[in-house]
């Protein structure tokens, strides 16, 4: 119970960083900002881990944590070059939606099977990993689709944006396979046609679409950035609420 209120305490912590971020003018300590909020988001994951053990990795709060940490560690890297970008302004809220997601009261559960098979931690991680890239592309997304110039900073954006989406789709695609053979060394069998299967194959669609859908199809650039975004969105709104209504 001390760590899950450590855990809450680091998250109102983590909130005001994230809020001096996005409505403080920039400045030089900003950056030092990004960091304190990553720092803090692995010392939450660590209260999680401490609270509901190592292996628990399948709830709403190690998702949505090591998804922030992924996020949070894509703006720094980027941070140099987005200073004259909108990215980092909806990297925060996106961040604060993690953090607001991440309360949302989840039942301390110990996955014992993952201690067996590390193919089970695996595909757990992979999905907020690849929820961490996604959000980082529709960060990038937002800043184009918000500013009305086309510069060759807008050029950058969505070549990080797109390889970010790439990215993602990886670490999905590599988890579905991993999880397969960890249903084959525990199950004797692969995916079969379930609910689940049926729910991780429509993901992949939708990265497939935003991916490869010629801009050919669209009259402006703008309506090929739209398209590319939604599928994204749909992922990363799906990743969360199938983990809060579980």
């Amino acid at each position: 119970m001390e760590s899950m209120f450590l855990f809450k305490i680091l998250a109102v912590f983590n909130i005001v960083v994230l809020l001096t971020i996005l409505f403080f003018p920039p400045y030089q300590g900003k950056k030092l900002l990004w960091y304190s909020s990553v720092i803090l988001w692995v010392m939450q994951l660590l209260c999680h881990f401490s609270h509901a053990g190592l292996y628990s990795l399948s709830g709403i709060v190690p998702t949505c944590t090591i998804a922030a940490i992924i996020l949070g560690l894509c703006q720094c890297i980027t941070l140099h070059y987005d200073s004259s970008s909108k990215r980092p302004f909806f990297t925060a809220l996106l961040l604060l939606s993690l953090v607001l997601a991440s309360l949302v009261p989840d039942e301390a559960f110990h996955d014992s099977f993952m201690m067996t098979y590390i193919f089970a931690v695996l595909f757990f991680l992979s999905r907020p990993f690849s929820l961490g890239f996604t959000l980082f592309s529709l960060a990038g997304m937002a800043d184009i689709l918000t500013t009305k110039s086309n510069t060759g900073n807008n050029s950058r954006m969505s070549k990080t944006s797109k390889d970010a989406a790439f990215m993602a789709s990886i670490i999905f695609l590599g988890g579905e396979i991993i999880g397969c053979y960890w249903g084959f060394l525990g199950w004797g069998t692969t995916w079969r046609w379930s609910g689940n299967f049926q729910f991780s194959a429509m993901l992949f669609v939708l990265f497939m679409v935003s991916l490869h859908i010629p801009a050919t199809l669209f009259r402006t650039k703008r309506g090929h950035d739209i398209f590319f975004s939604l599928p994204l969105l749909c992922i990363a709104l799906c990743i969360v609420l199938a983990k809060v209504i579980s």
